[in-house]
């Protein structure tokens, strides 16, 4: 309990490919070798598409019914899991974009992990002003905000 792979269920430790290093601890891994055995039917530009498709829709919530399955559910490092009618409530609940309505998320860096291929990693920095209310309660402090770099993956 209290981890992600302990709370979604079945290990993801059990679905992760691992590459052994040889030489040295720090030995890169062969990350265009691993992304070419992998057997995920949707190959890297494909998803790295589609992931940038789900976060222009709000991370699936502008269209749930169109990109979140029925059986969808989140789980993060402290909140979940969620079932889909909850997590699209939650997550359009925040109204970040009343709060910070010049937000800009700047996400870059999308690539597809080699021992989870079917995950696309990319950072964002998130930039905006707090000049709407946000959450109905919390007033605007007209403060530019500067997020630091955030590692996120679909």
């Amino acid at each position: 309990p209290g981890s992600s792979a302990g709370r979604m269920g079945a290990s993801l430790i059990d679905k992760v490919t691992y590459e052994e290093t040889k030489d040295s601890l720090f030995d890169p891994v062969d990350e265009a070798a691993m992304l070419q055995q992998s057997t995920f039917p949707i190959k890297g530009d494909d998803l790295i598409r589609l992931a940038k498709e789900f976060i222009a829709a709000n991370n699936g919530c502008d269209k749930p019914d169109e990109m979140l399955a029925d059986d969808f559910t989140f789980a993060g490092p402290v909140v979940g899991p969620l079932p889909k009618d909850t997590f699209v409530k939650a997550f359009t609940g925040f109204k970040v974009g009343e709060a910070f309505p010049d937000m800009k998320a700047n996400p870059y860096n999308f690539h597809v992990d080699p021992f989870e291929p079917n995950r696309v990693w990319f950072v964002t920095r998130a930039v905006g002003t707090h000049t709407g209310v946000m959450m109905g309660k919390i007033e605007p402090t007209n403060i530019k905000v500067y997020s630091p770099p955030q590692a996120q993956s679909v």
